[in-house]
């Protein structure tokens, strides 16, 4: 270990006491101002029989931080704003207007640009994931909310990328109660939400703007629409009704079109890696 030129990383686990005792603490001290990356132990029940700090990390965090250690840092000049996931429009106090994203394209995005050494805002809608290392996360429910979020951050980053799936509509009328079963019909008039997109497109200012488009037909013609429409430097659009490249799963089938024309179609394979591509891609229009 002594010997080796690659870079290190420690993971360690023991009793509660053994990790709180000041020694062991100076000595990762010492060894994290050398450069060796220490990966902090979890919580929970350990094999001693004691309880607290001390656990393993689950391997899924050990491989992050590796992955995180050998990517080479191409985004170091970058912050970035990442939306990902549904937003959530209530009708009243129990139920909502949804779409079925699970926001895993966005938490992709995220991991991976953080990975390239991006400065990475994460604005979330309501979703089961956890938030990528490194990542600042900012958790939003509707889409007035996400354009807030947005516009917080706008001024101080070089590029958002839009992969939330925030809805167009949201209900005209908020129910403080709960609406109750009646013996007819329910008519709910809906109102249009703020195209943010859009918005972002006409204040650009030098940014770098991504969009996302779902399509269920017409792929490349309404992705290009959507990009001329909005401003965009780039649009990732994919055909939910294909094998693989709908919503909740871990694959993604996507054809990249940015505002030169060039339009680059990609096969099936996971969202992590569909993020890389993007950031390839990103940087071919930085240079």
């Amino acid at each position: 270990l002594m010997a080796t030129q690659a870079p290190v990383l420690i993971a360690p686990a023991m009793n509660i006491h053994m990790y709180e005792n000041p020694i062991l603490q100076e000595n990762l001290r010492k060894l994290r101002r050398v450069g060796y990356e220490i990966l902090e132990p979890g919580e929970g029940y350990l094999a001693c029989g004691y309880e607290g700090k001390g656990r393993l990390p689950d391997p899924e965090a050990i491989l992050d931080q590796i992955r995180w250690q050998l990517k080479k840092k191409d985004l170091t000049n970058e912050k970035l704003v990442v939306t990902a996931g549904p937003s959530r429009e209530p009708l009243d106090p129990i139920r909502y207007i949804s779409n079925r994203s699970s926001g895993k394209m966005g938490y992709a995005l995220a991991r991976a640009a953080a990975r390239r050494g991006a400065e990475v805002v994460l604005i979330s809608g309501p979703t089961a994931l956890m938030a990528p290392p490194g990542v600042k996360l900012t958790a939003v429910n509707t889409a007035a909310e996400m354009r807030q979020a947005i516009l917080d951050e706008y001024a101080t980053c070089t590029g958002v990328v839009m992969a939330a799936a925030v809805a167009d509509y949201h209900p005209a009328q908020f129910s403080a109660d709960k609406i109750k079963r009646g013996t007819g019909s329910l008519q709910v008039r809906l109102e249009p939400n703020p195209d943010i997109l859009k918005e972002l497109g006409q204040r650009k200012d030098g940014k770098l703007l991504i969009g996302f488009a779902a399509e269920t037909g017409n792929l490349e013609a309404n992705a290009e629409k959507k990009l001329r429409e909005k401003n965009l430097d780039m649009i990732v659009a994919n055909d939910v009704t294909r094998e693989g490249g709908g919503f909740d799963g871990d694959t993604n089938i996507a054809t990249i079109i940015d505002r030169r024309g060039a339009t680059r179609s990609l096969p099936l394979m996971s969202k992590d890696e569909l993020a890389d591509h993007i950031f390839d891609h990103l940087l071919t229009l930085r240079r």
